[in-house]
């Protein structure tokens, strides 16, 4: 069972999702398990077929619109 649940938001953000992923996945040992979450706010740049592509793990919820970062946060 996870301890941690990071949620991610996103909007067009794929510059910075390969790296943040990368980051979240390869956490030392002895940190508590984690699920990670981005919830994509209708990007259109390829950053929610980037998770859905290289991350498996990453579990993703793909809005159709962008909703603002409060409501992508509080769908997370």
């Amino acid at each position: 069972m996870e301890e941690v649940t990071v949620v991610i938001p996103n909007y067009n953000g794929i510059k910075f999702m390969e790296d943040c992923l990368d980051s979240l996945l390869s956490q030392e040992e002895g940190t508590p398990p984690m699920r990670v979450l981005v919830v994509d706010n209708g990007s259109r740049d390829g950053s929610r077929q980037l998770v859905e592509e290289r991350f498996p793990e990453v579990e993703l919820v793909a809005l159709p619109e962008n909703t603002g970062f409060c409501h992508a946060v509080n769908v997370g």
